[in-house]
């Protein structure tokens, strides 16, 4: 069984900054306003399209055909233009991120706080072809081994010294209709054979909304929103993706199994 490659690729501190604070305003979701407003005008012209169709009126009948197909059209226009803007905007963040290196230890000032000090860095390779692959910390040494059984319906993650973490079963599988990527609905974390922690995802039209429920930590529940993990409303870390490397940037007081197994399970 081979162990999948892990890019030798460490993250600056300038770039870490970015991914967590700044990539999160400069690209804007598809909103529940922007879903409505597209809605309605939907319906609108699905509405005189059946009026025409209804009283034999071609002059509804032409208007509506024509107004369903410009909106149509006009969505996946926008849609398509504000998805582009958003890559752009992200890359060219990431390129002017890149361009700053880390500044030699001797220029840091130690006075200064440090916004990562109290923070667990990990990754995994976003694209994990094998059934083996390694996370590691931003020095790239191993943190845990995981090995995904047949089909990814279980990831069994252990340390670096061979010790069980925990393993990841699927409980429930992906919807078979989805805007959403493809991940399992549910998902259950067992350590010695007993279950101690629980992963349910809530599926919406563009976006989705994970639970975690974790028995061995306190406080045990978590909430994932477009990448941002939250306990009690309270932004305690994040989820980014850079370079075909997946991150967990969390306080170190907030790790858990749950939010462990719900980042490995992200390939």
């Amino acid at each position: 069984m081979a162990l999948a490659e892990m890019p030798r690729d460490h993250l600056t501190a300038y770039e870490r900054a970015v991914c967590y604070y700044t990539l999160p305003r400069v690209t804007h979701p598809i909103t529940y306003g922007i879903i409505v407003a597209y809605a309605v005008c939907l319906f609108e012209a699905l509405g005189a399209l059946f009026i025409g169709v209804f009283m034999e009126n071609e002059a509804w009948t032409t208007a509506g055909t024509c107004a369903l197909g410009g909106i149509v059209v006009l969505g996946l226009v926008i849609f398509t233009i504000r998805a582009l803007l958003n890559e752009v905007r992200r890359q060219k963040t990431l390129a002017l991120a890149r361009a700053v290196p880390d500044a030699p230890a001797s220029a840091v000032d130690p006075d200064l706080p440090n916004p990562f000090g109290g923070h667990l860095l990990l990754k995994h390779p976003l694209y994990a072809p094998g059934t083996l692959f390694a996370c590691t910390d931003n020095d790239a040494s191993i943190c845990y081994f995981v090995h995904s059984g047949p089909g990814k319906g279980t990831w069994n993650i252990r340390t670096a010294q061979d010790e069980e973490a925990c393993t990841v079963r699927v409980l429930a599988g992906i919807r078979s209709f989805s805007f959403s990527p493809g991940q399992p609905r549910r998902l259950s974390v067992y350590k010695n054979g007993v279950e101690i922690a629980r992963i349910v995802r809530r599926y919406g039209l563009f976006t989705q909304e994970v639970g975690i429920q974790c028995e061995t930590h306190d406080p045990g529940r978590y909430t994932v929103r477009q990448r941002g993990i939250y306990c009690d409303k309270a932004l305690v870390g994040r989820f980014y993706f850079l370079r075909g490397s997946f991150y967990l940037d969390l306080q170190r007081p907030h790790f858990n199994e749950g939010l462990l197994a719900h980042f490995v399970t992200q390939t």
